[in-house]
């Protein structure tokens, strides 16, 4: 796809797979980003999301993932969930930046330590649109333990049409297993959280993903099918904390 570039900023494509490519190319930027055209849209581009939406993204390139992984991002499949959730911006935020996450998601992890690399007080405050982390983290799939290591962090754009909130997070190395044949080599994570009505959130969640649980990989739909499942089954637990916060 060819860009037009007017005045230094690029514009922002139409369609929901270029849309989540472009939101993982600039998060974290504030610079000649138009964001307000960018969430409006994504909004037309889901409209009405009356349903879950799920599908398949085009792969992300080489330049794309430069600095955030070795790995050839060529090999991962990439996937999109968009859906509503009953929850709050303000409501949300203190959930995604809770350091106990493992406590938080019970079934997601079995051991998660969160270092934030940047000042989150600042972040809270509203004196910095960003925050970032480095996560340890262990889980089961499957019945078996794997470890990784994740970076990522958070950024909040305010528009004259409202605020939105984004995450963005990756493995900079592949996860080890306690099994042999089993790999994780590269993740890749970008969220979009957009309140076009009060007490409603639209969620789009894209990832590119390699994995191999001894023979079953990406390319298997019932595999890339449990995965969207279990982004689905995040949404319902973070929904529910988020009553908390309200």
């Amino acid at each position: 796809m060819l860009w037009t570039l007017a005045c230094g900023v690029e514009p922002a494509p139409d369609d929901l797979d270029g849309l989540v490519h472009w939101l993982w190319d600039h998060h974290g930027d504030d610079a000649d980003v138009d964001w307000a055209e960018g969430f409006d849209n994504f909004l037309a581009a889901l409209d009405p999301l009356e349903e879950v939406l799920t599908g398949d993204l085009s792969d992300l390139l080489a330049d794309q993932t430069t600095g955030f992984s070795d790995g050839d991002p060529g090999v991962c499949r990439g996937l999109v969930m968009a859906r509503r959730m009953t929850c709050t911006l303000d409501a949300l935020a203190p959930v995604l930046t809770a350091l106990d996450q493992d406590t938080l998601y019970p079934d997601v992890y079995t051991a998660y330590d969160r270092a934030y690399t940047s000042e989150l007080e600042a972040f809270t405050s509203g004196e910095s649109a960003t925050i970032t982390w480095e996560v340890q983290a262990s889980a089961e799939l499957l019945g078996v333990t794997y470890t990784e290591t994740l970076l990522g962090g958070l950024h909040r754009v305010d528009t004259d049409d409202g605020q939105a909130l984004m995450a963005r997070t990756w493995m900079p190395g592949p996860a080890t297993w306690d099994a042999d044949g089993w790999t994780w080599t590269q993740d890749y994570q970008i969220e979009l959280f957009l309140e076009p009505e009060p007490g409603t959130l639209w969620h789009v969640y894209g990832l590119w993903r390699d994995m191999d649980l001894g023979g079953l990989t990406m390319d298997n739909d019932g595999v890339a099918s449990t995965t969207l499942d279990s982004m689905a089954d995040w949404d319902d637990q973070t929904a529910q904390l988020c009553e908390l916060h309200r």
